[in-house]
């Protein structure tokens, strides 16, 4: 992603998330904190949509004075503790600057030297690190300019030299090692930098999108490279040194091109990254290439008038208030005959009025577009403006021209609001790869994908917004068919629920005396249950596969996907649960518990588990008596409500009594499943019956009786 100026944080700031993230809790602790301690440090700004932002420095002072800053020194508190020392001796940008070109210069130089520098005073440091890297640039004078914030003099090179040796005197003679700490100091710099400041790093999410849909091979090219996270993204999903891949790339950004140039020198990758403003200034106008990844800044404008006559501008002069679709024409001037181009956009590209319409009609009129894909919003860190990906091949390079697949993505619903779910990329990439195989016969998906004609396109302005159509996708055999087998499901489970419907296997009475109850601590004093405790999950341990997150059965239905995590990224003792134990929703207005009949799950920050160490206690019966609603007098706090689970009363019960109540439970668990099962029933039948009236495709007639 290409960069227009920077922003340089003089103060790293962090939200209440990457605070709890910071000290290894749950964000209801965090709240918990503001309330109970005066001396928590106050917000330093507001996020641009909204929230409050917190000083770093501030934050881990707090932290360490009140013993809060504890856990494994892994990579990650590594690098929290060596940004935060070299804090007060620059900016973070001017850390990463340096610490990239540190690495570059170990990875060229080997370990010798670097274990030579252990120990070594800042000033003698700085000398003799300028020293080396002076060397390496006369022996290799291509890589001359990559090691200049090292040998530019500045007074705190020592000083940040110093704060950073911890990171690398362990993998200095590792390669792969100085690979993994170079990508977590842009890590670590992506989540320290003040909000609104302009990015140069694509997401993870986007680059592993783009690869799967692309699969590169021969020349690999994008014309904002950023930091190189595309290209490399396509690098490591092959075997580079037998995949002929050639990598190559334009940055406007000498500081962002300096770091793309180190980090594929420490990866070891060969990568032409050269400079200037690729729509003013295109380096390589004779560069033809077989797959183009580029994810231009949104919403610029032409810092100067575009020259109207350039060879580029096929479909028409630029707009001057846009650079959007200038960069789609572009990608498409630098594709091979069978390339394809992979840009995101601004969702507005689609359907914008004046000159861009006339550009789009033209593009979609000679072939040019293959498919748009509608993201969700807020995918793109910092910005909530909702994006798109247009996938581009050459013009006239298909008779017809062929249809154009539109895929709305844009209303999935994921767990994770920072990247694309699994599910939902594995769906868009198989509708892709089943359009290409012939897009004359794709078969629509209803309210997902849909193949349109160019003629329809161009006779609605060439508006290529997937929502606009992707209702005309449904085929009317298809609701039929829905329709039908609905009404079927409907009345299959009014008869389960009818059969449900048995008199409870109970009486009632009531007691002459009050029962005992007693304490959840009490149970736990005494050794008859056993407490386990949630914990937060950062972001870097969540993995495809892995050990699972334990999901509530309350979720709402677009947030049941299952996640994975990476156990050792975790904090240490994580604990595990096991079968039959009792899981308690611990944050929330109103007390939950259910049993985890599988077990071997971790614990996020909202839940504990209760594991039953004594026979005689049931836990279907003990989660039946925690959930009940007479127990929310024990949930505490006005801005996030939390149980206090130790607090919880259950009554003392009798071995008989325990049996009859969860035979009890049983019966009645068994009635609500069912009506909850004909509810999403006849829910479903009445969406498909109004999705089909609304397309026009069907008409209900009164069913006559047969006399």
């Amino acid at each position: 992603m290409a960069t227009s100026g920077a922003q340089t944080p003089t103060d790293a700031q962090l939200t209440a998330a990457e605070i709890a993230e910071l000290a290894g809790v749950g964000r209801a602790a965090v709240s918990n904190w503001r309330r109970r301690f005066e001396d928590f440090p106050n917000p330093v700004a507001i996020a641009p949509g909204g929230g409050d932002l917190f000083s770093l420095a501030d934050v881990e002072a707090w932290l360490s004075r009140h013993g809060r800053l504890g856990g494994a020194v892994g990579p990650e508190k590594a690098l929290w503790r060596a940004f935060d020392s070299a804090r007060s001796h620059a900016p973070v940008e001017r850390i990463v600057d340096v610490a990239c070109a540190f690495i570059g210069l170990l990875t060229v130089d080997g370990s010798p030297q670097a274990q030579e520098w252990v120990g070594v005073a800042p000033g003698e440091l700085a000398a003799s690190v300028a020293r080396a890297a002076k060397r390496v640039a006369e022996e290799h004078p291509d890589l001359e300019d990559l090691f200049t914030p090292l040998t530019n003099g500045d007074t705190d090179i020592g000083q940040l030299l110093l704060a950073l040796m911890p990171l690398t005197a362990q993998t200095a003679d590792l390669a792969p090692g100085l690979a993994d700490v170079f990508e977590a100091v842009l890590d670590r710099r992506e989540r320290l930098r003040v909000y609104g400041g302009a990015e140069s790093e694509s997401a993870t999410w986007l680059a592993d999108l783009l690869v799967r849909l692309a699969k590169p091979s021969g020349t690999v090219f994008d014309p904002a490279a950023g930091e190189g996270g595309f290209l490399l993204s396509a690098a490591d999903k092959n075997n580079f040194a037998s995949s002929g891949l050639r990598l190559v790339g334009q940055e406007i950004n000498e500081q962002t091109r300096r770091i793309a140039r180190l980090r594929f020198l420490v990866h070891r990758i060969p990568v032409e990254i050269s400079s200037g403003d690729s729509l003013l200034q295109d380096a390589l106008p004779d560069l033809r290439a077989d797959v183009v990844f580029c994810e231009p800044p949104f919403g610029m404008r032409w810092r100067q008038s575009p020259n109207a006559s350039d060879p580029r501008w096929f479909a028409g002069p630029p707009s001057e208030g846009s650079a959007d679709l200038s960069w789609v024409q572009h990608v498409i001037h630098h594709l091979a005959a069978a390339g394809r181009g992979y840009i995101t956009l601004p969702t507005g590209a689609l359907f914008g009025r004046g000159r861009e319409s006339t550009v789009r009609r033209e593009l979609v009129r000679r072939g040019c577009v293959e498919a748009v894909v509608a993201l969700p919003a807020g995918l793109i860190r910092g910005s909530s403006v909702p994006i798109s990906l247009w996938i581009v091949r050459r013009p006239d390079t298909e008779p017809g021209p062929p249809p154009v697949l539109l895929i709305n993505a844009a209303g999935a619903g994921r767990e994770d609001r920072a990247a694309l779910d699994e599910s939902l990329m594995a769906k868009i990439v198989s509708s892709v790869k089943r359009f290409r195989q012939n897009p004359s016969v794709f078969k629509p998906e209803p309210r997902f994908a849909s193949a349109i004609s160019v003629l329809q396109l161009l006779a609605r302005d060439a508006t290529l917004f997937p929502a606009h159509w992707i209702t005309e996708g449904v085929m009317p055999s298809e609701a039929l068919t829905a329709i039908t087998n609905g009404a079927n499901e409907l009345v299959a489970k009014q008869k389960v629920v009818a059969a449900a419907l048995v008199p409870p296997p109970f009486e009632v009475a009531l007691m002459e005396t009050n029962r005992t109850r007693v304490k959840v601590r009490d149970l736990l004093d005494g050794e008859l249950l056993e407490l386990i405790k949630g914990g937060a999950i950062p972001r870097d341990a969540i993995l495809k596969k892995g050990t699972p997150v334990l999901v509530s059965p309350w979720s709402r239905l677009g947030d049941e996907r299952q996640r994975f995590v990476d156990l050792k990224k975790l904090k240490r003792n994580t604990r595990l649960t096991e079968p039959g134990d009792v899981v308690v929703i611990v944050v929330g207005e109103v007390p939950r518990a259910f049993i985890d009949e599988i077990g071997g799950n971790v614990l996020p920050d909202f839940m504990m588990a209760l594991r039953i160490k004594r026979v005689g206690i049931d836990p279907m019966v003990l989660a039946g008596l925690i959930s009940a609603p007479a127990n929310a007098r024990f949930v505490v706090g006005a801005t996030i409500p939390r149980l206090s689970l130790l607090e919880v009363e259950v009554p003392v019960l009798t071995e008989e009594e325990t049996a009859t109540l969860r035979d009890m439970l049983k019966a009645v668990s068994l009635q609500e499943s069912a009506a909850k099962e004909l509810s999403r029933s006849a829910a479903d039948l009445r969406d498909n019956i109004l999705d089909a009236f609304v397309a026009g495709q069907i008409e209900l007639r009164p069913k006559r009786e047969v006399i």
